[in-house]
């Protein structure tokens, strides 16, 4: 370059040169397109016969899936083509390892195996990026430094507590590097350096929090995933903080919700779904029974806000079955440990177990089995008397309410709701006396004997506190409640006005389901008023939201569609909606 410095040079390497001069363009993987063009291109240089069908399309897309795009992984599968139908390369794709690779004596010996490749980056790493490797591998959708740091770095790993559990002594299998005095973060930040020179890791830039955000190949996670298993106390510890961190993440996002900031919140939990059910599923493998507990609360009420009532329900069942296993096999160091903090934990216990079924009521709500949700509203308020917890009391006589009103008993839910009214005070919990005005307000709307006005005036304190306290949830269901009452009293556009307010905050919540009832609700009232089009255009997204989120309001959705187009026909109107397009505008809007 010196002799010739107008000479351009164009070189592949698995790291940057580091050279003042150079020009670095990464290179990523293939699109999934491009990556199923150049499997079926290697695989038919293999094997002339070779081509694509009706019967292993699919195949051949979640092979190219699975391997990420990765070209060397795409070639050594397309190797295999001549032993292997793509369904059975697929089933094997779990031992890639074993699988991917070839005898072709034109390449150089990394290049034979997807583990060849892995190895000789791996050899060029310093021993700390070596362990930080293996220790990164149990972050399930990436990470970013700050949790790379706090999970991996030596001085979290050494102080490393963990609640419920007994204490874990590492130091006999913990392989401690020689750090200097202060420099553990400086290690972690230095490390992921090493490791994204070396192709090791990718990462982009969330554009919202301007955080790096690193992901592994899924090859080289399984690859870093041996390397962990190597040392089991180095990962039962990795692991105990991944699962400790990513608990005490959740708890503190989730705290933001019924607020202002309730959607970056579940935008930062949306972001970490993959790690926090990864810890949970390895909590209730390995019989980490608390964590267990705690972990299957949390990640049940993000997904039963979210709409997903099965996943919240699976959830709360897992967590419920390790609560009955602390209770059955109690620590064996309890008995050693002062009363006061014996009771410490018991009580602890006994919450963790009320709040866990005063979750699983509200998801049993959302699924309209109102049986098991009284069930376990029962239990829950049991628990929360013994606790002396007002404001657990109150939601739990809250649910209480919503089974009678549900079943039409209006007195005993106005008795419920006006019980629960009383508690929250006590607790100081004026976002909860919010529920409980809305709550009396929507029994008032729905009962035919109801008071109207006694409706309103509920359902404008409600909205008057969640304004206060910026519960936009909140505030769209109590916006959508004052529709309902609306169309009770036939002021239509006074019921479709109150819709439209509530849709905007839906839609920044994401909150699918209810936006689905908001859209049901509005093309009731274009069906008033026999405006078919938009009747069927609204009842149709509803339709298409409650299938997506497996909500049971799909029955009244599809109900009223087929209600709809029958009116219409009934005019000598002809309509059609373009279903597939609105899941593909609902999808990218939500």
């Amino acid at each position: 370059m010196q002799v010739e410095p107008q000479i351009k040079w164009c070189v592949t390497t698995r790291h940057a040169l580091g050279l003042r001069a150079e020009q670095v363009q990464e290179l990523r993987p293939l699109s999934t397109a491009e990556a199923r063009r150049f499997f079926v291109e290697r695989a038919q240089s293999r094997k002339p016969s070779f081509g694509v069908t009706p019967n292993n399309t699919a195949d051949i897309n979640e092979v190219c899936r699975r391997l990420e795009g990765v070209l060397l992984a795409l070639e050594l599968a397309a190797s295999c083509i001549t032993t292997f139908a793509p369904r059975e390369l697929l089933r094997r794709l779990d031992q890639q390892f074993r699988i991917l690779k070839t005898n072709a004596p034109d390449l150089p010996p990394r290049q034979r195996a997807l583990r060849g490749a892995i190895d000789w980056s791996y050899e060029l790493l310093t021993e700390p990026a070596k362990m930080l490797l293996a220790r990164l591998a149990v972050f399930a959708r990436g990470f970013t430094l700050t949790d790379a740091d706090a999970v991996c770095s030596e001085e979290n790993m050494m102080g490393a507590e963990f609640p419920g559990e007994e204490a874990v002594t590492v130091e006999s299998g913990l392989k401690k590097l020689d750090y200097s005095e202060g420099q553990d973060e400086l290690d972690v930040l230095v490390s992921i350096q090493d490791l994204r020179g070396q192709s090791l890791l990718s990462g982009e830039v969330d554009s919202e929090t301007q955080e790096t955000h690193f992901v592994m190949l899924g090859s080289v996670r399984a690859y870093a995933l041996e390397k962990l298993h190597l040392i089991p106390a180095n990962e039962l510890m990795v692991r105990q903080r991944h699962a400790v961190y990513f608990l005490q993440y959740a708890q503190e996002w989730l705290a933001h919700l019924r607020g202002l900031e309730e959607a970056t919140a579940l935008r930062q939990l949306d972001m970490q779904t993959e790690n926090i059910s990864a810890t949970l599923e390895w909590t209730h493998r390995n019989q980490q029974y608390q964590l267990c507990g705690e972990l299957a609360l949390v990640l049940g009420t993000f997904w039963q806000r979210r709409g997903l009532t099965k996943e919240s329900l699976r959830c709360f069942d897992i967590g419920l079955e390790a609560v009955q296993h602390i209770d059955a096999e109690p620590n064996a160091s309890q008995s050693q440990r002062p009363p006061q903090v014996q009771l410490h934990q018991s009580l602890s216990q006994l919450q963790l177990t009320a709040n866990l079924w005063r979750e699983r009521g509200g998801s049993y709500h959302n699924w309209l089995d109102i049986e098991k949700m009284r069930q376990c509203a029962q239990e829950a308020l049991i628990r929360f008397e013994q606790l002396g917890d007002h404001k657990g009391q109150g939601e739990a006589l809250n649910l209480l309410g919503l089974a009678a009103k549900r079943e039409g008993d209006f007195p005993a839910a106005r008795r419920y709701f006006t019980l629960a009214l009383e508690h929250h005070p006590l607790a100081h919990e004026e976002v909860l006396v919010a529920v409980e005005h809305n709550n009396l307000g929507i029994t008032e709307c729905e009962d035919p004997a109801g008071d109207k006005q006694a409706a309103a005036n509920h359902l404008q304190e409600a909205l008057r506190l969640r304004r206060d306290h910026g519960d936009q949830r909140g505030i769209a269901e109590t916006l959508n409640n004052l529709g309902v009452l609306h169309w009770e009293l036939s002021d239509l556009e006074a019921a479709w006005n109150s819709y439209a307010e509530a849709l905007p905050y839906e839609k920044a919540l994401r909150n699918s389901v209810e936006i689905g009832r908001v859209l049901y609700n509005m093309s009731e009232i274009a069906e008033k008023k026999e405006d078919w089009p938009l009747a069927s255009r609204l009842a149709t997204a509803a339709d298409v939201l409650f299938e997506q989120m497996d909500s049971p309001f799909k029955r009244y959705s599809t109900a009223l569609c087929a209600r709809v187009t029958l009116q219409a026909a009934g005019a000598g109107e002809t309509l059609v909606t373009n279903r597939e397009r609105l899941k593909d505008s609902l999808g990218r809007s939500d």
